[in-house]
């Protein structure tokens, strides 16, 4: 990789200018942060994860490694992604009703054993996963997070109101 410049007060302007692991703000929590260059790695404990909060969502794992120029993710053991979005809501009303549509946030959660992460193109996957959205849990295989799409493979949906037990 080519060397990294060291940014110079002059040229921190504004929040953007500075290398970032995600877009806009984000903080990283952990028992143990190492820098290598534009790597940072992140360590923790199945007790004390690390966490990577950013404004649209947070990353928590026992172990983290963020690529700030390329700004990609590599997250293992007990891999937890919460994402906010923005969706719209039409309740069910008569067709001769006019609509009502609305807007609510909403957090998707998914937990899996490994997630590599590009924030740029806001892809990635994630193993041996769990999502939960809206009142459904789907479990499956593998999955390919494309932006706002996930691809599964070997999908199980299940309703989110069951117990471990009960499934």
């Amino acid at each position: 990789a080519p060397p990294t410049k060291p940014l110079s007060a002059t040229a921190v302007q504004r929040p953007s200018d500075l290398p970032a692991p995600a877009p806009g703000l984000s903080q990283l929590f952990a028992a143990h942060i190492t820098y290598d260059g534009e790597i940072i790695t992140a360590e923790g404990t199945p007790g004390h994860p690390v966490r990577l909060e950013m404004t649209t969502g947070s990353i928590t794992a026992e172990k983290l490694t963020l690529d700030v120029i390329k700004k990609t993710a590599v997250a293992t053991r007990n891999v937890r992604l919460e994402h906010q979005a923005v969706v719209k809501v039409r309740p069910l009303r008569p067709d001769s009703a006019p609509p009502r549509p609305r807007t609510k946030t909403i957090t998707e959660t998914l937990q899996g054993a490994n997630l590599q992460y590009d924030f740029t193109t806001n892809s990635g996957t994630i193993d041996s996963v769990e999502l939960i959205v809206a009142d459904f849990t789907i479990t499956a295989e593998n999955i390919r997070i494309n932006g706002h799409r996930y691809d599964m493979k070997n999908l199980i949906i299940r309703p989110g109101g069951l117990t471990d037990a009960k499934r």
